[in-house]
């Protein structure tokens, strides 16, 4: 929840993301091929470029390539078939869209990683907008006997039971949970709606994390752990985390995001497939400074070879501008004796005539 009592909302925009398949040359059908990045799957999305191939129409098969367009060793070859064009590639981390008709044989080289890195933008601006609490909260009953205390355990997609017009929970969202029942250390219990409807029950269990899954409840927006001891009669609530400024719980939990293996190390299948951001973002500094490293040497090498080609062209073919303005100033000269003499010549020619006449 933020700081105006609403519910969070994302923190980027992946909408612009879009990769457009390059059609190989051999390809003999006018089918378009995107690709976008499948939201929460940045464990399975490669760095490496992606080969699509139609075996048919609608059926594909897609797999992470090297810089040279061959497959990865070990990498994931993933088929399919399209629904009405598209289909998730959770193997890879993208939906596959294609459009107009595909043959069977044509291929596509996609690249999602670099479409994602130059078109990722973010869909937050204020700060207010950060949802640094949850949007529930859960408290222990007054009158509890037992030595246990309810805990916030998951907040999953909030879709279900939140009323934020009203800064509420809905009627039908699990806000109670009543110890009904215990043998040994096995307990009974029953999960109450907020307008008292009962939920579900979870009978001899000696597990008391993830209770509201426990109870039949399918995909909660949020569920809870009961730990400790509790006491049969003690009863533990959930309610709407109206006005919760001094909770920074959620973004503790996406502090913790930095320490997950969250982010995949390559496109093909390793003993340790997954790495945390942090490593992720110093694999990235090292890798561009390796390649800025190498790409520096090969400019020395290449600016080397230029001079020694120039000076050799040089020796052979060149032009020396000093012998040049040498033979220039000589022409210069003999160009100038020359007029002399025609001068000359023509001077005394005129005189033989006047002498004649």
């Amino acid at each position: 929840m933020d700081l105006d009592n609403q519910l969070g909302r994302k923190l980027f925009d992946l909408s612009l993301t879009e990769a457009s398949g390059l059609a190989y040359d051999e390809n003999t059908g006018n089918a378009e091929v995107t690709a976008l990045v499948l939201e929460g799957n940045s464990e399975s999305f490669p760095s490496e470029n992606l080969q699509v191939t139609m075996t048919s129409a609608t059926d594909y098969e897609v797999v992470a390539v090297d810089a040279q367009g061959k497959p990865l060793d070990g990498a994931d070859v993933v088929t399919g078939t399209l629904t009405a064009g598209s289909a998730d590639i959770v193997e890879y981390g993208i939906s596959l869209n294609v459009a107009n008709t595909a043959n069977a044989g044509d291929k596509f080289l996609v690249k999602p990683a670099e479409s994602a890195a130059s078109e990722i933008s973010l869909a937050v601006r204020r700060p207010e907008d950060i949802a640094l609490a949850s949007p529930v909260r859960v408290k222990d009953g007054m009158d509890n006997q037992g030595a246990a205390s309810i805990e916030l355990s998951a907040i999953n997609t909030p879709d279900d039971y939140y009323d934020t017009a009203n800064n509420t929970l809905l009627d039908s969202a699990p806000a109670r949970i009543e110890i009904t029942g215990k043998t040994g250390n096995s307990y009974d219990l029953e999960v109450f709606a907020k307008d008292g409807t009962s939920l579900g029950t979870v009978t001899g269990t000696t597990d008391l994390d993830g209770v509201l899954a426990q109870a039949g409840l399918a995909d909660p927006d949020y569920d809870v752990d009961i730990n400790g001891e509790p006491a049969v009669g003690d009863s533990y609530e959930m309610e709407y985390n109206l006005n919760g400024f001094d909770d920074n719980s959620n973004g503790q939990e996406l502090s913790d995001l930095q320490r997950q293996q969250l982010v995949r190390r390559d496109g093909a299948e390793d003993f340790e497939p997954t790495m945390t951001f942090n490593e992720s973002y110093g694999r990235l500094v090292s890798d561009v400074g390796s390649k800025v490293s190498q790409n520096r040497v090969l400019r020395e090498s290449a600016e080397a070879i230029k001079g020694q080609t120039e000076a050799l062209y040089e020796s052979q073919s060149g032009v020396n501008l000093e012998e040049e303005a040498a033979n220039l100033i000589q022409y210069q000269q003999a160009y100038t004796a020359s007029a002399r003499i025609i001068t000359t010549s023509q001077t005394i020619f005129d005189t033989l005539l006047r002498s004649l006449g």
